[in-house]
């Protein structure tokens, strides 16, 4: 019975038949097919690779062309102007918008140039100048921001949570190590950018080379269009009616209040400063610290204990330094100062004229 069953159970599953013969034609475009989708993958990662690689090295204003066009700027300035000392001024929009060299230089004493960056408080200074030196780029004397709001580097009024790592080098990972707080995910999260640096940086790319083809909301080349050939971002282009700069202060203060509220100076903040201090030291530039202009109603929204101590500290650490400290906080007037803390094109050339002046009556 057991015999009479196994033919029947055989015919259940026949033999597999040996598959026909491909053509040679059919077999050529189906190993021509496999060889461009590798060869595709292939260049996409290489292209990739030299992206990324390319953006630390070669064409660094890709990634970061507000700090990129600033760097090939200072070289070519310094290169049209042999032997004329220059002084770089660090800090944030505020001296971005403010100092103005075509106005502060003259044809006696140090050249000034802009590396003010949008945002930057004491670490992105710090980390401005490391980037400096790995650059070349040696002023002969460095003029640092001071501002008490940004030594405040709490939740999202910390200056880490409003930095964008796309603008980031290779070279600065050990910084962010250094100096951010959960550092490792914010290594890692840069380690990701750099792996698809063109899904990553599109916008950027774009923003740069095809400006005209985004819509307005999505343009972020405010930061670096419109600098000037000594770095010099220039802000509003007119004074603000009395209505306009109610409104602009209403702004400020929505977001400067919370600041004040829960200020605490950060002990970080000051270390990266005399970070700088010492950096600038052992290369033999003379160090300034600035505090930059303010209007009276900005002024008046700093509460008495914030601004006592916001005075003390930078007084106390100038004197520990054995550095000097300008106090420009009312060397513009008011209307100039639409929001309260930046300068128009009009309240940078009254601010540059008086920094160029104070560089030149020195001993």
């Amino acid at each position: 019975m057991i015999l009479q069953l196994v033919p029947s159970l055989a015919s259940l599953f026949p033999a597999r038949r040996s598959a026909a013969p491909v053509p040679p034609a059919i077999a050529r475009r189906k190993r021509t097919a496999r060889h461009a989708v590798v060869g595709f993958l292939a260049l996409f990662v290489l292209a990739n690779i030299v992206f990324s690689v390319g953006m630390d090295t070669i064409f660094r204003s890709v990634r970061d062309p507000e700090y990129g066009r600033r760097v090939a700027r200072f070289h070519a300035r310094a290169a049209e102007n042999p032997g004329r000392p220059i002084a770089a001024v660090l800090g944030s929009s505020r001296v971005s918008m403010a100092v103005r060299p075509e106005f502060a230089n003259a044809e006696t004493g140090p050249l000034v140039f802009n590396f003010g960056q949008v945002g930057g408080g004491p670490f992105t200074e710090l980390m401005t100048l490391k980037r400096m030196i790995l650059d070349g780029v040696e002023p002969k004397e460095l003029i640092v921001e001071y501002w008490p709001p940004y030594m405040h580097q709490t939740g999202l009024y910390s200056e880490q949570s409003r930095t964008d790592l796309h603008r980031f080098f290779a070279t600065d990972e050990s910084f962010v190590r250094e100096w951010f707080l959960n550092s490792e995910w914010y290594v890692g999260h840069m380690h990701r950018i750099r792996w698809n640096p063109f899904y990553e940086h599109r916008m950027r790319i774009l923003n740069q080379t095809l400006p005209s083809w985004l819509m307005h909301t999505r343009r972020a080349d405010a930061g670096w269009d419109r600098l000037d050939p000594w770095g010099w971002l220039p802000g509003y282009d007119r004074d603000l009616t009395p209505a306009e700069r109610v409104e602009r202060h209403k702004l400020a203060w929505d977001y400067f209040h919370r600041v004040f509220d829960q200020f605490r100076s950060d002990e970080r903040a000051w270390l990266a400063l005399r970070e700088i201090v010492t950096l600038a030291k052992v290369r033999g530039m003379p160090i300034t610290m600035l505090w930059m202009p303010e209007s009276t109603e900005f002024r008046a929204w700093y509460p008495n204990e914030v601004l006592r101590q916001g005075e003390r500290d930078i007084a106390a650490f100038c004197r520990a330094e054995g550095i000097s400290f300008v106090d420009a906080r009312t060397w513009v007037p008011d209307v100039h100062l639409g929001d309260g803390f930046h300068l128009n094109i009009h309240g940078a050339e009254i601010f540059s004229r008086k920094l160029g002046d104070y560089l030149r009556s020195r001993p």
